[in-house]
């Protein structure tokens, strides 16, 4: 999460759960992945092709005050470990081994329930 916010310039409650009511986090399904110029559906093509992306773009919502659904996008880094496009398709991999619907916020991971990176945890982290 903290690739993420750190690559697309997000507010804390953009890319972790916050205690603030009116943070919008980014959602798994406002996530849209390019692999050789044509859009992967991540929502549902096979985990392997998920690798092959090499773009990826989050769809505006409510955050930033942005114009609704502009997409800002952003290439592999080059770095296996700190890579914004490597980043998405990891909490994708992630949210659909464990069946979450496209509606979850990238910040929601499974381990013997559903729980939440916050901020809190991530300056924790750091």
């Amino acid at each position: 999460m903290l690739t993420l916010g750190f690559y697309f310039l997000l507010r804390p409650g953009e890319y972790a759960q916050t205690t603030n009511p009116e943070s919008t986090p980014f959602r798994m399904q406002d996530i849209h992945l390019q692999a050789s110029g044509h859009r992967l559906n991540h929502l549902q093509c096979r985990y392997h092709m998920l690798d092959s992306a090499t773009f990826v773009c989050l769809e505006l919502t409510k955050q930033k005050n942005g114009i609704r659904g502009e997409l800002i996008g952003l290439g592999r880094s080059g770095n296996p470990a700190f890579c914004p496009v490597q980043a998405c398709i990891n909490r994708i991999k992630h949210l659909r081994l464990f069946h979450a619907p496209p509606h979850t916020p990238l910040f929601a991971f499974f381990t013997t329930e559903w729980l939440a990176i916050s901020t809190t945890i991530l300056t924790h982290e750091l």
